[in-house]
Parts: C-alpha cells; structure tokens; sequence
C-alpha cells in the first residue's frame, strides 16, 4: 500500500494528538484504500471491454478473409467441374486449376 509516508509515519508515532485525528487519518487512509481498488477494478473492467471490442473486430476481419479464401476455391472446383463436363481433359483442367484429380471429381 502506497500512502503518504508522512501521515503514516505521523498516524504511527501519534504526532498527532487528539482522538478526533487518530480517527480522521484512519477513515482517509481507509478511503484511499477504497478508491484505489475502485480505480485498479474500472481500469481492469475497461481493459476487459475494450479487448473484447478489438477481439471482435479481429474476428470478422479474419472470418471475411477466410470466407473470401472458400468461396474462391468454391469457385475454381464449380469451373474445373464444368470443365471436364465440356469434355476438357481432366489432366489439362487439374494442371490449369492447381486441382488435384480427387478434388475435380469430388462431389
């Protein structure tokens, strides 16, 4: 606990006289304990939010990627399948594709 080492030291070696102010330095040091762990609990809430946030963000950027990424191997399968159904050699329609045989005749 980081206090003032002053008003620590004076609550400690009884500088101060009077019960009033025994009383009164224990209560400020009872509050700064409070609103320090009211600060530590809203700065650990607000990182918690704002790395959801982020996180979300990143989520969909990644899932649109790799949305694009299917769709264009949906894609490539769809045409190489209409390929060999035109009568294109399936050797030449894998060549040109980058697609294995297997893939073209899948489904």
């Amino acid at each position: 606990m980081r206090v003032n080492e002053k008003v620590r030291k004076a609550y400690e070696e009884e500088y101060l006289t009077g019960k009033e102010e025994k009383i009164r330095i224990k209560e400020l040091l009872e509050k700064w304990e409070i609103d320090r762990n009211s600060a530590i609990e809203y700065a650990t809430q607000k990182g918690k939010l704002e790395g959801r946030k982020e996180g979300k963000i990143e989520g969909k950027i990644e899932g649109k990627k790799e949305g694009k990424i299917q769709g264009k191997i949906i894609g490539i399968k769809e045409v190489a399948k209409k390929m060999v159904e035109d009568g294109i050699d399936i050797e030449r329609v894998a060549k040109i594709t980058g697609l294995k045989k297997e893939e073209i005749l899948k489904d």
